[in-house]
């Protein structure tokens, strides 16, 4: 059963597992996959960037990293102990864009149907509309509709949402959203229907430090005809653009910011996260509440979790997590322990197989009873397909199938403007792909080698990176070509980590976007 973020965060938090999903790193205005999971949600994961980036920074580092670039998901069979056997199903567009989600039961002899969701998209691959529907017997029912604006560069602007009742779609919610010229968001604006009127519900607003880090958050409600505060997150970064700490102050309703709970991140060298701290204000003084530690193997991948709670001042061990890999970095085996009467004790643990393209096919979650290995009934699966997206099930047992797409290259997108995409992944290490758009119609200020004018001519393209101090480490592109959607591989093994920006240059447009890498 696909679930909720916020469920999995709770279940991963709770079994001290860092496994799950995702936004991106250092600002959450689109997910950081390009051609990611598309998400119904109502736009962007605001109240929850700290907790979001913990878990894009350990997706990055678990997530396989060698797949069958044509291979995506068809089908998924899922064992749980809540309802048996169930099965998930997926299809897709020319391009690898999910076009539709369906779920099935296990009941006697067969598969019943009993929802499913459908997913459009712009001509340049942005989600405009979601629709989800409940079968009722043979026939299927509408039942929420979720409508999206996207600005030209594929930020969303504003979301509609709208409920299946009486034969008709009635209003429930919407929003919109701002940004800055780093495309940043910087506003984020909520409102309920309540039968007649719109009425103000929420609103998020928005500061970055000069490197587009988001530093602080400020939530406030609309209540008694004006904005009232709510809460506040205040973030602090490291040169490598990590996240350092976390604030986190409630508005006492009158004039003052109440100090909550503090988050503390630590890094080696090569940019690892190797702990994180929580505490407590409580009486004036910061009382310790848990922490994490963390080890990394060669390749950069996590290899243990030590978790560790506070008592009676002193730190006592709750538990910890082991990671293996196959010889392609692909997680093969996640071990939880408990520290019961001062030895290890197994808890439970997640096993993944392959094929040869990197592509999990199966996955078992068990637990420890005292003497063996038994099916574990709150089991957590996760795997990632060949264009990064991430799938979570609730269950002990999943197999995944696959089919086959043609024309991954979205050569039927009719692209109207220039874009310039996130790398994936990012972080990274040593190695990441960056994709940009030409457009169909050549501008008139962007002229071709020749002076020439005509569409069916090429561009003078000009990809470089740079580093942090602005110094050029890497010409990626540098010739004319025609409209079309492109793909480059950045190696990165000879630099060292830390922040580096990537920008395209085509006559008088030029865009740049940042990129992290992490040895």
């Amino acid at each position: 059963m696909r679930y909720n973020k916020t469920i999995l965060v709770v279940l991963l938090f709770m079994v001290g597992n860092l496994y799950s999903q995702v936004n991106q790193l250092n600002k959450a205005p689109r997910n950081i996959f390009e051609d990611s999971f598309p998400t119904h949600e109502k736009g962007i994961d605001n109240n929850d960037f700290e907790k979001n980036s913990l878990e894009n920074y350990f997706d990055q580092i678990l997530s396989t990293r060698i797949f069958d670039s044509t291979s995506v998901v068809d089908s998924v069979i899922i064992k749980s102990a809540q309802y048996d056997t169930e099965k998930e199903s997926f299809t897709y567009s020319s391009y690898g864009k999910i076009a539709s989600w369906s779920y099935e039961k296990w009941e006697g002899s067969a598969f019943k149907k009993y929802k499913r969701e459908t997913y459009n998209y712009d001509s340049s691959g942005n989600l405009t509309a979601w629709l989800f529907e409940r079968w009722n017997g043979s026939t299927v029912e509408n039942y929420i509709l979720e409508t999206y604006t996207n600005n030209s560069s594929g930020n969303r602007t504003s979301y509609l949402e709208e409920n299946w009742f009486g034969g008709e779609w009635k209003n429930s919610s919407r929003g919109s959203y701002a940004y800055d010229s780093n495309e940043n968001v910087t506003a984020d604006l909520s409102e309920n229907w309540d039968g007649f009127n719109w009425l103000f519900y929420t609103r998020y607003t928005y500061s970055y430090d000069i490197n587009s880090n988001r530093n602080v958050l400020l939530l406030e409600r609309w209540d008694e005809n004006s904005w009232k505060n709510s809460k506040r997150e205040i973030y602090t970064f490291n040169f490598n653009q990590n996240i350092t700490s976390t604030l986190y102050e409630q508005w006492d309703g009158s004039n003052n910011w109440l100090i909550g709970d503090r988050h503390t991140r630590t890094y080696d060298l090569n940019g690892n996260m190797t702990s994180m701290f929580w505490d407590r204000w409580e009486l004036g003084n910061w009382v310790p509440f848990w922490q994490h530690t963390y080890t990394y193997d060669l390749n950069g991948k996590i290899s243990s979790d030590l978790y560790e709670y506070w008592s009676d001042s002193s730190w006592v061990i709750g538990s910890r997590q082991n990671y293996n890999y196959d010889s392609n970095k692909n997680l093969t085996i996640c071990l939880k322990e408990n520290w019961k009467d001062s030895i290890w004790v197994d808890g439970w643990k997640n096993t993944y197989t392959y094929d040869l393209n990197g592509n999990m096919i199966s996955g078992l979650s068990e637990t420890w009873d005292g003497s063996s290995w038994v099916q574990n009934k709150m089991g957590v699966l996760s795997f990632y397909d060949s264009f990064g997206r991430e799938y979570n099930f609730l269950g002990y047992e999943i197999n995944v199938y696959y089919s086959t797409i043609t024309d991954v290259e979205e050569t039927e997108f009719n692209i109207s403007d220039y874009k310039l995409s996130q790398n994936y992944p990012n972080p990274f290490n040593p190695s990441t792909t960056i994709k940009y758009n030409i457009p169909s119609v050549t501008h008139p200020s962007i002229p071709s080698r020749e002076g020439k004018e005509r569409s069916d001519r090429g561009v003078l393209i000009i990809l470089k990176v740079y580093d942090i101090l602005g110094r050029e480490v890497a010409t990626l592109v540098s010739k004319e070509q025609k409209p079309g959607n492109y793909e480059v591989k950045f190696d990165a093994s000879n630099l060292t980590s830390g922040l580096y920006f990537y920008r395209i240059t085509a006559g008088s447009f030029m865009k740049t976007m940042k990129m992290i890498l992490l040895k």
